[in-house]
């Protein structure tokens, strides 16, 4: 092999270039824009989607507890979070996610094994998202809409 065929061979091994370099690192920055915008973008539909369904479940076992016990339990709703003493739980509210029950002017909602809180809709919201839990007036079957 003569010095000038093996110059030709390592002059054809070529390397990326600075440019290349730079169009990819452009390119791998605005996919990660892309993906952290919509992220944000769903993050108050999860915060209301999971505030309901911890609400949801926390009033299914307020439910069997009143049932097995026979005792009354009271629900303190507030806007910043709401409680249920007998159950020893007290939930704060994600940052901006607001709560209300859209058939009562009263924070404190009482359920026995007698009388449940039928006919009620709660709503979870944190700015366009939101969520509603409705109490069946009849069957007093809880859903999540």
């Amino acid at each position: 092999m003569t010095p000038t065929s093996a110059n030709a061979e390592q002059s054809q091994e070529r390397g990326l270039t600075l440019f290349e370099l730079l169009i990819v690192l452009a390119l791998l920055g605005l996919m990660g824009l892309m993906a952290v915008s919509s992220v944000r973008a769903s993050s108050p539909k999860l915060s209301v989607k999971t505030t309901a369904e911890q609400l949801l479940a926390d009033l299914k076992r307020a439910r069997i507890e009143t049932e097995s016990t026979g005792a009354p339990i009271d629900i303190v709703i507030e806007k910043e979070g709401y409680a249920i003493e007998t159950l020893n739980v007290a939930r704060t509210l994600p940052h901006g996610v607001n709560l209300s029950v859209a058939n009562s002017t009263q924070s404190r909602l009482t359920i026995g094994p007698g009388y449940w809180l039928s006919g009620y809709e709660i709503e979870i919201s944190k700015g366009d998202a939101s969520a509603k839990l409705s109490i069946a007036p009849v069957t007093r079957r809880m859903s999540l809409q």
